[in-house]
């Protein structure tokens, strides 16, 4: 998936930008209903952390999918950055 996205990765870095890792859900045809809900509820998650400045930058650069692990890039609401 990285090396799809390096052209984009590459764009980010010129423009002084971070590349986050991208949020992937694999296999969606064969996913329950439920499974999508739970994938949706993690992109939910994800998206209200980066609003709400709850995401841990040098977390997220060391994983190859955003959403591999959101506990070990996601600060619980109310914490303080650490940047």
């Amino acid at each position: 998936m990285r090396q799809l996205l390096a052209p984009l990765d590459q764009t980010a870095h010129l423009c002084g930008m971070i590349f986050l890792p991208p949020f992937v859900v694999h296999g969606t045809h064969r996913l329950t209903e439920q499974e999508i809900a739970a994938a949706a509820e993690e992109y939910r998650a994800a998206v209200e952390a980066l609003r709400d400045d709850r995401l841990d930058l040098d977390a997220a650069r060391g994983v190859d999918r955003l959403n591999a692990d959101l506990t070990r890039v996601l600060r619980p609401a109310g914490a303080a950055h650490g940047r």
